[in-house]
């Protein structure tokens, strides 16, 4: 089997960068054997707890060395983790990927010392669009040949709120280490935002990893003295349960990493990405962000939550939503957030690490299934038409979305081969109203209709009568073509809609957003 390292120089804390690694970890799993490399080895026990803290699965994962690794080398793939602009190690691997967290600074002998370990590195991984502007400057800095920088987003899964959690009015979180250097979450700053609100029955509560170490424990009493007699509650080390409940009852979210920092000079003081941004989204928690780093592209500012430049800005626009706005608008604002926060989806991730890594596929599970499809014959599946099943291909209990223009009717051309009884149930922006079709054998289409005079997304959902990840009639369907305008295409039945109570969907395990293409089916 295809071996993969792995390679973390840092401490293994319940953090984003741990979650990002041991995703690639979880996206490999069944397509490689997996090895997990730090400077020493860690006990077994460690990674089941970090795991247990992160929501995560490592039963697949063997804990090396890297003096050990160095003894096993060369893996057939590594990823290697670092937060400067060239990698903290030399590769181990036949093909090797740098995992750039972010260019923070570096002294030059430390630089020196890397820049041999270049050459070998094929590619970089950067979590937003932010980071790759910021890593391809610094690549040029630091003279380097330049090599490809490919955007891969951490993957965000939502957390399921607790039964009769109700949102409470005036109710502010914000979720993020308690640490005073690098990309600091400036907990500090947003309590000064929240002494300037003047909102009654407003609460800022505040949640995050408290290390025992001093620059954790530093900030962390300097946001308790801060708070005062404020109502601000604090949740250090909260669990993932507790983070559920806090996104499920919150009104409104805060971040606010970069606050105070020179925009030119420190680039590395912003969010780089922005997970519990996603979270919150998810879980139509409206968000509050910097307009400056990750989450700035993130959040597109009065549709799906606010982007803010200071302080003042960010108190002014909290009241404004808090007092101003109708409960309407409150409800499509949350619905769009929640849509935004699916194209972050562990499938998304999952796809493109395996095909950045040319894992072998055929081999991973899908769709979250305890099933492997390594069971499934694909050569029988190419017989039915599902040939390009790596493309557009919509796997049964998940959700896709497509884009539709404002007034007008989507065509979407699509083969099956399914069992009586599968169903496609369609649904415009996440309406209430939803309709279905009932599949048959072969090439078919459906129109959708789109009588808004704004860009809508149709979501998509494969819903089968039985489901066998074994069995290819159990698969989902293959996407030929996707377009706009009156005219049916010449081949596939038309099928026609039933409406659908929308009790008959359950909730979906994923998302991602299709392009439309223009393969011609013939």
């Amino acid at each position: 089997m295809t071996t993969l390292g792995l390679f973390t120089p840092y401490s293994l804390d319940p953090g984003g960068g741990e979650r990002y690694l041991l995703s690639i970890a979880e996206a490999m799993r069944g397509a490689a054997e997996v090895y997990l490399i730090t400077p020493a080895e860690q006990p077994l026990a460690r990674l089941e707890e970090l795991a247990r803290q992160l929501d995560l699965r490592i039963d697949h994962l063997r804990p090396i060395s890297y003096a050990d690794a160095k003894s096993r080398a060369p893996f057939d793939l590594t990823v290697v983790m670092g937060n400067e602009v060239l990698p903290p190690i030399p590769a181990l691997g036949r093909k090797n990927v740098f995992l750039c967290q972010f260019p923070f600074p570096a002294k030059l002998p430390d630089l020196a010392r890397r820049s041999p370990f270049w050459a070998d590195y094929e590619s970089v991984v950067v979590y937003s669009d932010y980071a790759k502007a910021h890593t391809a400057k610094a690549q040029h800095d630091v003279s380097v040949p330049e090599k490809p920088i490919h955007v891969i987003h951490p993957p965000v899964a939502p957390l399921p709120a607790p039964p009769a959690c109700e949102r409470k009015n005036g109710m502010i979180l914000s979720v993020g280490r308690f640490f005073s250097d690098g990309h600091s979450k400036r907990q500090d700053e947003l309590i000064g935002a929240f002494r300037g609100l003047k909102i009654a029955k407003s609460s800022l509560h505040l949640a995050g990893t408290l290390h025992g170490h001093p620059v954790s424990q530093e900030m962390f009493a300097r946001c308790q003295a801060a708070a005062g007699t404020l109502p601000v509650t604090f949740y250090p080390n909260a669990d993932r349960a507790e983070l559920a409940r806090l996104y499920a009852q919150s009104d409104c979210y805060w971040h606010g990493a970069g606050l105070r920092a020179d925009r030119e000079k420190e680039p590395e003081k912003f969010e780089h990405f922005g997970i519990t941004v996603v979270e919150a989204m998810a879980s139509g928690c409206i968000p509050f962000v910097l307009d400056q780093g990750g989450p700035a592209s993130i959040v597109t500012s009065a549709k799906n939550g606010w982007t803010y430049r200071t302080t003042f800005e960010l108190t002014k626009k909290t009241s404004h939503f808090l007092t101003s706005i109708n409960d309407d608008a409150i409800r499509e604002m949350r619905a769009a957030a929640r849509r935004r926060a699916r194209d972050f989806s562990v499938e998304v991730f999952s796809i493109a690490w395996l095909n950045l890594l040319g894992a072998d596929t055929s081999r991973v599970r899908r769709n979250g299934s305890s099933t492997s499809t390594s069971t499934i014959d694909w050569a029988v599946l190419c017989r039915y038409g599902f040939n390009d099943a790596e493309g557009d291909f919509i796997w049964a209990n998940h959700e896709f979305g497509i884009s539709c223009a404002p007034s007008s009717t989507t065509r979407v051309l699509f083969r099956s081969y399914g069992r009586q009884g599968h169903c496609l149930h369609y649904w415009l922006d996440q309406n209430t109203s939803e309709s279905k079709y009932e599949l048959a054998d072969g090439l078919q289409q459906i129109a959708i209709t789109n009588a808004t005079e704004h860009d809508s997304t149709c979501y998509l959902r494969i819903e089968p009568r039985v489901h066998n990840p074994g069995d290819i009639r159990d698969l989902g369907i293959l996407i030929h073509r996707i377009w706009t305008g009156d005219e049916p295409h010449s081949g596939g039945t038309l099928l026609a809609a039933i409406p659908s109570s929308s009790s008959e969907l359950t909730s979906s395990l994923g998302v991602q957003t299709l392009k439309t293409r223009a393969r011609d089916p013939h």
